[in-house]
Formats: C-alpha cells, structure tokens, sequence
C-alpha cells in the first residue's frame, strides 16, 4: 500500500510538471541583451498611428491604417517623408493593409489589402509611385503573400493546403495543416495564418503563426519541386470548447506569437510575441507589442534570443546599411523608429 502510494504521488509530481507550456523560448540555448538606438527625428514627427513597416531600397515604407492615405515613406538620402494610396474603394485605392512586403528589385514593395482582395505593386521615388495591380487566385482567401520576381505564394484560408503558389500563370497547391483533434483542416486555417517572407539569396520562404508557436521553411530553388525543409509545430492554438465544434473560436489562453519577420539572407529575425489573448483586456492594443526577437537560420535551426530594450511591434532588415530597423513606441508613446547593427551580434 504504501509503495502504490508512492507511485501514485511521483505520477502526480510529474503530471504537474509536464503541465508546463512549451514555446519557441525554449529552443533557444543562447541570449543577448540588444541596446537599440533611436533613429532620424523627422520619421517620429510625421508618424502617426503606424502598425507595420518595411525597407526598400532608398526607403522606409509605413502602413497607418488610420489615417486617408494608408502609406507613407521616408528616404534615406533626401530625408523626404510622404503619404500615398488614398483610404477608399475606388481605382488605385485601398480599404486597410495588412502585409507590407519587399520585391526584387530596388525601391520596390508590395502591399495587400485583405478586405478587397487587392494587391499593389510599387516602385516608388521620391517623384512619384508607379503602382500595378496583381490579380489574386479568385477562388481562394488570402491572408498574406511573399513574392520573388514570376512566383507568388498565397496564404490562403478556408483550405486544407497551406499556400496556393503561382508560377508562370499556373496554380499549385503546396503546404498541409497539423493535425489537431476535432478541428477541420479548413477551420485550423482560419487561426494558422501570420506573417511570411522570402530569401531571394537562398531561395527559401519561412513562414510563422501569429497564434502558437508553429514554424514552417520551404525550399523553392526548382519552382516545380517546391519541398518542406523544416515545419516545427511547437504550441498549437487553444480552441474555445464552449463554442460550436468547429467553429474556429479560439480561447482565451490562446498565445499569440510572431507578428513581424524579416532576413539579412543567412538569418530569419523573428518579433516574438509572449502575450495571451486575454491578456487584451489589460494591455488593449498594448498586447501586440513586444520585446523578443527569435533568431533562426535558414534550415529552421535556433540560434539566439535578442532581448531588446523597447516595445516594438514590427521590424525590417536594411541590407544597404546592414541594420535591423525597429517600430515601437517612445518613452511618451508615441511611434518610433530605432534600429541596430547586425554586425555587431554575436551569432
């Protein structure tokens, strides 16, 4: 009796110990604290309200959802800032941008927005913004996308594929969904989608969850034989069980997770997120701020945590300068830009 006892108390104690949530933070073996330095006064001044930001080329691009015309830029060299894309639903306008993203080519980017359907491709100085649309696969939902020059990968929603790739006007399914119990595979996509990008050096795309730690690198380098180089499914999202079965409601102790990516073309910079959906009822818009960034390589593989010293909310790498620039908040919280030297990490 009194063995069963004991056996019964060591099953408890690590019953109770494997009760410990599993994250991303706990691939990492390494650490380093990152002092970030505030950047050029002009960007905090005509700032706003912005949510993501990327780099291209001469220029930083801003998406202010808030305000009539939903992008902004700043140049490097003249220092000029200016807004473009008008708030609408008319030719060449937007209703709200949700992915930024850079192309191929020098002061160009792209950029979509989810409630239309829309995406616009721009090339951009300080004259003037060429801007083109792309046709979207008309049968699909897309959540966000990642260009490198004729191949396009969708995101899409309401599938059991992961991506929809276009290549030379053809369309390809690629990419499945974890399994998850009771959870449809369509149902699972409406809550696996986040931000994803593309090494144009190594011919890889990454993409990551914004709810739960999952993790998947493809490697493109023959477009028609796209394949999994790593999918890392480390904490999946916690389905409401109160809710309708498979109605996709996600609870309450759901974590969020990456919310910004980015690549100086060896390593993917990931923006951590630590927070839990309840957690908005205390931090409000607060709770998509954040202060990890998760380095990767290019084969999936952990290599450091970078703990900065700032709130920050999105972040792009600049290869003509080889810094990792920041959006985040001021000490009077208000919107800045800060920025740090890749050369300068130990990795």
């Amino acid at each position: 009796m009194k063995n069963l006892f004991i056996i019964i108390l060591l099953l408890s104690f690590f019953s109770c110990k494997n009760t410990k949530e599993i994250t991303f933070l706990e691939l990492f073996e390494k650490k380093e604290d990152i002092t970030l330095l505030p950047f050029n006064n002009v960007i905090i001044d005509s700032l706003m309200s912005p949510d993501i930001f990327i780099s291209a080329g001469d220029y930083l691009i801003f998406s202010e959802p808030k305000l009539p015309y939903l992008l902004s830029s700043y140049n490097f060299k003249t220092h000029a800032f200016k807004r473009f894309l008008r708030k609408g639903q008319g030719v060449n306008e937007a209703i709200n941008i949700q992915t930024l993203g850079q192309l191929n080519n020098d002061n160009s980017f792209y950029a979509h927005d989810v409630m239309s359907q829309s995406i616009f491709l721009f090339s951009i100085n300080d004259l003037s913004e060429t801007i083109e649309k792309d046709s979207l696969p008309s049968s699909y939902n897309v959540s966000s996308l990642a260009y490198d020059d004729n191949l396009a990968f969708y995101m899409i929603v309401g599938d059991s594929a992961r991506f929809v790739v276009k290549h030379d006007d053809n369309f390809v399914s690629l990419g499945e969904m974890p399994k998850v119990d009771d959870i449809l595979p369509q149902v699972l996509s409406q809550s696996l989608q986040g931000p994803s990008l593309v090494s144009f050096e190594n011919k890889k795309l990454a993409w990551f969850s914004v709810y739960g730690d999952i993790m998947e690198i493809y490697n493109y380098s023959n477009p028609n034989n796209i394949y999994l180089v790593k999918s890392s499914v480390v904490n999946l999202p916690v389905y409401s069980k109160s809710s309708e079965r498979n109605s996709g409601v996600l609870a309450l102790n759901t974590k969020l997770s990456v919310s910004s990516v980015t690549s100086d073309g060896k390593y993917i910079y990931a923006l951590y997120n630590e927070n839990k959906i309840e957690d908005a009822v205390k931090k409000g818009d607060d709770i998509f701020f954040c202060k990890k960034i998760l380095v990767f390589d290019w084969e999936g593989n952990p290599v450091k945590i970078l703990n900065v010293d700032r709130q920050l909310r999105s972040i792009t790498y600049r290869k003509e300068d080889g810094k990792l620039y920041c959006l985040g908040l001021a000490e009077n919280l208000d919107p800045a830009v800060y920025f740090f030297s890749i050369n300068n990490l130990d990795l």
